[in-house]
């Protein structure tokens, strides 16, 4: 079921949790835009649920100190499992055991292939139980707000979720423009400290055959 729907940012008493995984979902789908031909860019839907914090998460999804968010109210912290509309391409060996893929150029809600539904899908998957405030409810970050079929499929989950989104799913344009700001200014900063790290072992090259 739906408990909430509110706005990153916007007051309300559990807005540090909405923060939190709204910052955890950025930073880490950002690690591997334009990375590998994996497809993720600045167009995709990102989730991030809140987890039990394990020692290590099965099948490598391991309790980082970044993926670690502010305690609820009920002073626990929590890891995070992560989904995308891209899960559904075969981009992730986990989530291919617990995701519908399939070919086409889009994802599908009514095939369980959203972001937020990847993500719910893959922790449930793994067995990693979800993190609950102080009231026993769920708590999932998600880029736009759930679609015409997102929303009842969360609502007949039996968890009681408040879903924390970035912006409505109508203003996904604004988002995406400034998204891929964001992305633009990483990727060129990649590039960057990749050209200054090759000048540096050039130096570090020359200064040892000088030695010699």
């Amino acid at each position: 079921m739906i408990i909430a729907m509110l706005r990153v940012g916007d007051m309300s008493p559990v807005r540090h949790i909405g923060v939190a995984l709204w910052t955890l979902s950025r930073n880490h789908v950002v690690q591997f835009d334009g990375l590998s031909g994996l497809g993720f860019s600045f167009g995709n839907c990102n989730a991030a649920v809140a987890v039990e914090r394990h020692g290590a998460l099965a099948h490598g999804y391991r309790d980082m100190p970044e993926a670690v968010g502010p305690g609820g109210d009920n002073g626990l912290g929590f890891a995070a499992i992560y989904g995308s509309s891209r899960l559904y391409a075969g981009l992730d060996p986990v989530a291919n055991h617990f995701v519908t893929l399939g070919a086409g150029p889009f994802s599908s809600s009514p095939l369980e292939q959203h972001a937020e539904q990847t993500a719910i899908l893959v922790a449930r998957g793994l067995g990693v139980p979800f993190w609950t405030d102080g009231a026993g409810r769920c708590h999932i970050y998600v880029d736009f707000t759930p679609c015409v079929h997102c929303e009842p499929w969360l609502a007949a989950r039996p968890e009681p979720w408040i879903v924390h989104y970035g912006v409505h799913l109508a203003q996904q344009l604004d988002f995406r423009r400034e998204r891929k700001k964001h992305f633009t200014e990483v990727a060129r900063e990649r590039r960057l400290g990749a050209r200054l790290s090759a000048q540096n072992q050039a130096r570090a090259a020359a200064i040892k055959a000088r030695r010699v």
